[in-house]
């Protein structure tokens, strides 16, 4: 299993190496953005747009991270206080049980026997 993960992994860079090697000339050039709100004008210096679609692609990233981070803080409260409601019913249970000492079951006949005697 390792060994073919790695190879798809290598697999994914080659493609990605491939397509921004025949799209350097574009990846390269410079261009800079413009904010128009309300009258008010702010432009960012020439940045080349491979490094925005990385700071885009990045920025991405860490934001889908600090939500699943939620979630897993959110599945992890649910799962303490499961457990915590499971050994509660647990110990109540084990208190019933010994509550009743007359209802021990008695142990069952060999299988393949016919009893017919009730006690």
């Amino acid at each position: 299993m390792g060994i073919i993960k790695v190879i798809v992994i290598l697999i994914l860079v080659i493609f990605a190496g491939i397509g921004a090697y025949q799209n350097r000339d574009f990846l390269l050039e410079t261009e800079s953005l413009s904010f128009h709100v309300m009258g008010f004008h702010k432009e960012t210096p020439k940045l080349h747009i491979g490094l925005m679609f990385s700071v885009c692609f990045f920025s991405g990233m860490l934001l889908a991270f600090f939500f699943s981070l939620l979630s897993r803080y959110k599945a992890g409260r649910t799962i303490k206080f499961l457990n915590q409601v499971k050994n509660e019913q647990a110990k109540k249970i084990a208190e019933l049980e010994a509550g009743l000492p007359g209802r021990q079951s008695a142990p069952l006949p060999p299988s393949g026997t016919k009893t017919t005697e009730l006690k």
